[in-house]
């Protein structure tokens, strides 16, 4: 049976954060600004993606599967606004969350957003599934649904990983890494990948 995408509505947005909480807690771009905090990771991912996931919910660029076993957030090249938006929420409620008042945190986007292109792009910033559903070809359709838009629209996708093992994941869908790097003062070790459309 196909997986069916459709975009994700506000009433969604909690039992999507869990699903990203649960899924990326132990990625290292989401891990590393929360060290030295007590609760477990799952909570802090968890509260940081509801964070992340209600403007983006509003401005309609997360998608879903059909049963809601994992999300997506693809920003499309005419909404970075959006990104850049949510960004600044992010950053003032992750201060609250953090044992260093989210310097961790301003420290790795920062770097990131020196990386990033100045070109359109569409960018997939949060892609998650359930981990009791995974290898079950959902990630995989969240994927080419994005990567559809890009090829329609002829503008290349971006992604940044923080975890090794998403590298070769990512190339079967022919992203290219084209940037590498580590985060100042003790960061993780990101990747940065390309798709040409």
């Amino acid at each position: 049976m196909p997986i069916r995408i459709r975009r994700a509505s506000p009433d969604r947005v909690e039992h999507l954060a869990g699903i990203l909480g649960r899924a990326l807690a132990s990625e290292p771009m989401i891990s590393w600004p929360f060290r030295g905090r007590p609760d477990p990771e799952p909570v802090r991912a968890t509260t940081l993606f509801r964070v992340l996931l209600e403007p983006y919910v509003d401005a309609g660029v997360v998608v879903e599967d059909g049963a809601g076993r994992g999300c997506a957030a693809w920003i499309p090249p005419d909404r970075l606004d959006v990104f850049e938006a949510t960004d600044v929420v992010a950053r003032d409620a992750i201060r609250h969350a953090t044992d260093d008042g989210g310097a961790r945190y301003a420290r790795l986007w920062d770097w990131i957003g020196d990386h990033m292109p100045d070109e359109p792009i569409w960018f997939l910033d949060m892609v998650g599934v359930d981990p009791a559903h995974q290898g079950r070809g959902v990630g995989t359709a969240l994927i080419r649904f994005g990567l559809a838009r890009s090829t329609r629209t002829g503008v290349p996708a971006l992604l940044e990983t923080g975890t090794p093992t998403n590298v070769p994941y990512y190339e079967r869908f022919g992203f290219r890494v084209v940037d590498e790097g580590d985060v100042p003062d003790g960061g993780p070790h990101v990747w940065f990948m390309r798709r040409e459309p």
